[in-house]
Formats: C-alpha cells, structure tokens, sequence
C-alpha cells in the first residue's frame, strides 16, 4: 500500500504528519474556554500554513473528542476563573 492509498483510508489528522503538526498547533491554541471556537479557526491555519493542507474545523473538533474529555476540560477551565478572580482580589 503506498501513501496514497493509505491517505485514502485513513483520516490526515490520524496519520503521523497529521498528528505532529495538529498537537504543534493546540499547543499554541486550545480550544477550552470562551474563546474555544477561534482557537480552532487558528489550529486550522496553523495546520494549512505548515502543511498546505486544509482541514475542516469538524475534523479538529472530532480529533479533539476522540483523545479528551472536552466537558471535563471546559470544567477545569470555569472552574479555574473563579481561583484567578480570587487571587487577582487578594492583590489589591
């Protein structure tokens, strides 16, 4: 099987290019918080810079599901605003 084959049966993402490139790019965004969704457009541009590949936004987020908990990471990022207002408070 050659890699266009392969490339036809497996997802980009899945693949060990795609992979590299896409934990490169939510390194630098990751999509938790308020501002989750234009994380993702950045990861998306990220991988189309580096590869010249374009990646729809529901592969990211179907990549993302498969290998996290995306509500327990949501969670730990509500809940840790609360912990920065509180300290910020304990400045003043």
């Amino acid at each position: 099987m050659d890699d266009d084959e392969a490339s036809e049966t497996t997802p980009w993402l899945d693949t060990v290019e795609g992979e590299i490139v896409f934990f490169r790019a939510s390194m630098r965004a990751r999509p938790v918080g308020i501002h989750r969704f234009f994380h993702v457009v950045c990861i998306m541009d990220q991988i189309r810079r580096q590869t010249g590949r374009e990646v729809d936004g529901d592969d990211i987020w179907e990549k993302f599901r498969s290998m996290y908990d995306l509500d327990a990471l949501e969670g730990l990022v509500s809940f840790s605003i609360p912990l920065i207002m509180q300290n910020s408070d304990e400045i003043d």
